[in-house]
């Protein structure tokens, strides 16, 4: 399994992952991309941007429940 730093994840991806977006690893361990010891990246977040959207369906849950409320009579 390939380990890559942050750095170099984004280098290799088109998308830039942030700090908040994936796993690392606890220890250091020798980057495949720069060489160095680096936390190398694990996996990606497979629900992060599902996490960052919940505050817009907190949001938008009573507006739908008013605009059901209006329609039903």
């Amino acid at each position: 399994m390939a380990m890559y730093c942050l750095d170099c994840i984004n280098n290799l991806c088109t998308r830039n992952y942030d700090a908040k977006e994936v796993i690392f690893a606890k220890s250091l361990y020798i980057c495949e991309g720069c060489g160095e010891y680096k936390t190398v990246v694990l996996m990606t977040k497979r629900y992060y941007w599902r996490r960052k959207l919940r505050i817009f369906r907190i949001i938008t849950l009573p507006i739908y429940i008013l605009w059901r409320l209006l329609i039903l009579p």
